[in-house]
C-alpha cells in the first residue's frame, strides 16, 4: 500500500515538475508577451492550435484538393481539441493545488492523477481519430510522405522541447547555485 502511494506520489511530482518547467511558470521565468509564432504554426489559419496533432506544415505539400480536405477535417475536430485543452489544464492546476496542500491526501492525489490521465487519453483518442480520418482518403503514396513529414516535423518540435527544458532546468540550477554562495555571505556580513 504505501509503496503504490510512493509511486503515485512519484508519478504526480513528475507531472507537475514538466508542467511547471514546458508552461514555463517556474520562479524567473520570462513573463510578458508570448513569443511570435514560429513558421510552421501559421497564426493566421487558426489551426496552429491542432499543430500538436498534424502539424500544418506538412500539408502544404498535398495537392489542393487533398490539403483542403484535410484541413476541413482537422478544423472539424478544433472545438474539441480546445476544450480538452482547456480542461487539461485546469486539471492540472488542481493536481498541483493537491501536490501543494499543507497534507498530502492520498485520495486526493489519485483522484486528481486519474482525472488528468483520463483527459490525456481522450487527447490522445481525439488525436488518432483525426489522423485516422485525414490519411484515409490519401493514396498510398502521399498518405507514406506525409507521415514521413509529420514524424520529421514532430522529432523537430521533441529535440527543441528538449533542448527548452534543459536550458530552464540549467538556468534554474544555476540560480540556485548563486543563491547558496550568497545566502552564507549575507549570514556573515550581519
Amino acid at each position: 500500500m504505501m509503496r503504490n502511494f510512493v509511486m503515485l506520489a512519484s508519478l504526480a511530482i513528475n507531472i507537475f515538475l514538466i508542467g511547471l518547467i514546458v508552461g514555463g511558470n517556474l520562479p524567473g521565468a520570462p513573463k510578458g508577451k508570448p513569443p511570435m509564432p514560429r513558421q510552421e504554426e501559421p497564426a493566421r489559419s487558426g489551426l496552429a492550435t491542432l499543430n500538436n496533432i498534424m502539424p500544418i506544415r506538412a500539408l502544404q505539400t498535398l495537392p489542393p484538393e487533398q490539403r483542403q480536405h484535410a484541413r476541413a477535417t482537422i478544423k472539424e475536430f478544433l472545438p474539441k481539441s480546445r476544450a480538452l485543452q482547456v480542461k487539461i489544464a485546469e486539471k492540472r492546476k488542481n493536481l498541483t493545488e493537491v501536490l501543494l496542500a499543507a497534507e498530502l491526501n492520498e485520495e486526493e492525489l489519485k483522484e486528481a492523477v486519474s482525472s488528468l490521465q483520463e483527459l490525456q487519453f481522450e487527447q490522445q483518442r481525439l488525436t488518432a481519430d483525426t489522423m485516422a480520418k485525414v490519411l484515409i482518403d490519401l493514396p498510398d503514396a502521399e498518405r507514406i510522405a506525409l507521415l514521413i513529414r509529420i514524424e520529421t516535423f514532430k522529432q523537430r518540435q521533441r529535440e527543441e522541447r528538449q533542448g527548452k527544458v534543459r536550458e530552464k532546468i540549467r538556468d534554474r540550477m544555476e540560480e540556485r547555485q548563486l543563491e547558496e554562495v550568497a545566502e552564507p555571505q549575507a549570514q556573515t556580513e550581519e
